[in-house]
């Protein structure tokens, strides 16, 4: 891909994810309301939202071919985002329990992300752009923080956590075959992992 379009393409997520992250901070029309949006363009795309309990938001936008987006939340005031742009992704998001955030979104081919969590006050923002790259969080507690971005080509990241108020700080930039996996169990806890090739 030439530098103009990719630049432009990536010009096109960021605005997507801005104009998301403004319709995140409107409040619900009511109390007790439930919300799920979808948007499709493309072909071969997937996208489900499943949502038991009150006070939840939903949103899940894909652009291109061969996508699939899953978004599940069982419990209340839980807020997910997960945005694709490009061919082969896959990304879901599964939480159970209650006033949990999430967004991720992906730019590129054959990327995966995966958010699976049991717990409660729990963030997590996952970004990424390039090609091959893979991204999971796991996590079984209550008031965690995960934040992973990876920007290049081939990476993989992986973080579990079994525990109470940690914080996961994961950051990679552009290189080939990088791997990490982060593991937390305990609480009260900050790892901070950076990385940069240019």
């Amino acid at each position: 891909m030439s530098s103009t379009k990719h630049n432009r393409t990536f010009a096109k997520v960021v605005l997507l994810a801005l104009i998301i992250f403004g319709l995140m901070q409107q409040p619900t029309s009511a109390q007790g309301v439930t919300e799920a949006y979808i948007y499709q363009q493309g072909n071969g795309n997937n996208g489900t939202i499943e949502q038991d309990g009150p006070d939840n938001w939903a949103s899940l936008t894909q652009l291109g071919n061969s996508n699939i987006g899953y978004l599940r939340h069982q419990g209340q005031g839980n807020n997910s985002t997960l945005t694709q742009l490009g061919s082969s992704n896959q990304a879901s998001t599964t939480l159970v329990g209650d006033n949990n955030f999430s967004f991720q979104s992906q730019t590129g081919w054959d990327n995966k992300l995966s958010i699976s969590l049991d717990g409660s006050s729990n963030s997590f923002f996952q970004i990424q752009l390039g090609t091959g790259n893979e991204a999971e969080a796991n996590v079984t507690g209550s008031r965690n923080t995960v934040f992973q971005t990876q920007s290049g080509l081939n990476h993989y990241s992986k973080v579990n956590i079994f525990g109470n108020n940690n914080t996961v700080n994961h950051l990679q930039t552009g290189d080939f075959a990088w791997n990490e996996e982060i593991s937390v169990g305990g609480n009260n806890k900050t790892i901070n992992v950076f990385r940069a090739t240019f």
